[in-house]
């Protein structure tokens, strides 16, 4: 996709659809669809001033904040360039108070996004039709990895694992994103090829799942809980999906055999909702968005910075509205939050050193 084919994209018109839509999601954004004849420039910044009061953000550390160095094994790191003298702190820290400003209403129905933060190929900020297009949440792999982690729930709960395919999974979770009121969606990247479809959760999940080996499962456990807090941790519903994880290994090539098809499809059923991302990582935190129907405009902020500074934004929200969404008891439900979790640390103990600063954001007393 090239930035001359924004005219290309299928898009909704006019401000009558996206103020439809937010009423429908009952989001009080108060005059934010005057927008027919506003200067796109002055459009943003009255965005940027309702996420700014929506919402507070709290630096809670490094993500590897009292866990073992040894177990981060990826190469994305913020100390490393710290060190170099690539970036600075206060650069750190003017950028995540940049990103607290870009923060926009979800698009109901649109398709959830990956927390890969990298630009979409051919995005021009000044082209109201890019900025202004349908934008879902964002979470550990998209849909594959919503599929992943429901497998990691569920065990043999809707088939055995011995017998299951990830592309019987995507439906599955297909089914309850709808029912939350998304598509399902991912990405590629300008390096996938032939049994690589460039989403980290999905072609580098053996790393994932090694992260729930004896070696390395009490730092997961531990972020896990970090993550999720301790009134919701339950280390019971934690110990089924580590049990689930060993059984999935243990038939992964019939499991993930076809993986490509599985992103055909996803092409196929939505054109959009799996587009290629391009340029390199270079996040220095990761954001957990706990404001409902909001997610980062990644496209937008990298757009400012240069992509010189990145972040993975994790919408927890949808997480949490999708195991409201599952069908069965209060402890299956906690497993398939438990298991969204340890997939994203998991992820991200494989691909960073664990160095990056790790955000949570919660709705401001203010915007109560």
């Amino acid at each position: 996709m090239s930035g001359e084919s924004s005219s290309n994209l299928h898009l909704p018109d006019g401000p009558d659809f996206w103020a439809d839509a937010y009423a429908q999601a009952e989001i009080d954004l108060s005059g934010r669809f005057e927008f027919v004849d506003e200067d796109l420039e002055d459009y943003k910044k009255r965005l940027g001033e309702i996420s700014m009061t929506q919402a507070q953000m709290t630096d809670f550390g490094h993500l590897a904040q009292e866990t073992g160095d040894h177990q981060w094994k990826g190469k994305i790191s913020l100390d490393h360039r710290l060190a170099s003298g690539e970036i600075t702190m206060d650069e750190v820290n003017e950028f995540l108070e940049l990103a607290s400003g870009l923060y926009v209403p979800v698009t109901p129905g649109a398709p959830v996004r990956c927390i890969d933060p990298r630009t979409i190929e051919g995005y021009i900020d000044g082209d109201r039709t890019w900025f202004e297009r349908p934008l879902g949440p964002q979470v550990p792999g998209g849909a594959p990895g919503g599929a992943i982690s429901l497998r990691l729930a569920l065990g043999d709960t809707i088939s055995p694992i011995s017998k299951s395919t990830l592309e019987e999974d995507l439906d599955e979770f297909t089914k309850t994103a709808d029912r939350v009121g998304f598509a399902p969606g991912g990405h590629s990247d300008e390096n996938a090829g032939q049994g690589r479809t460039g989403c980290a959760v999905v072609d580098q999940i053996d790393n994932t799942l090694n992260a729930f080996d004896p070696e390395q499962i009490r730092d997961l456990a531990f972020v896990t809980q970090r993550l999720l807090g301790d009134h919701a941790y339950h280390r019971s519903n934690m110990n089924v999906v580590v049990a689930n994880s060993v059984w999935l290994r243990a038939y992964k090539d019939r499991y993930f055999k076809g993986k490509d098809d599985v992103f055909n499809k996803l092409r196929t059923e939505n054109p959009h909702g799996n587009p290629r991302l391009v340029g390199v990582h270079p996040e220095i935190a990761v954001v957990i968005n706990n404001v409902e129907n909001t997610t980062l405009h990644t496209d937008h902020l990298n757009a400012i910075s240069g992509g010189k500074l990145m972040l993975f934004n994790y919408d927890f929200w949808m997480t949490r509205a999708t195991a409201a969404q599952l069908e069965g008891s209060a402890a299956m439900k906690s497993r398939y939050l438990h298991a969204r979790t340890a997939v994203a640390v998991g992820t991200l103990m494989n691909i960073t050193d664990g160095s990056q600063r790790l955000i949570i954001r919660n709705p401001s007393r203010q915007a109560a």
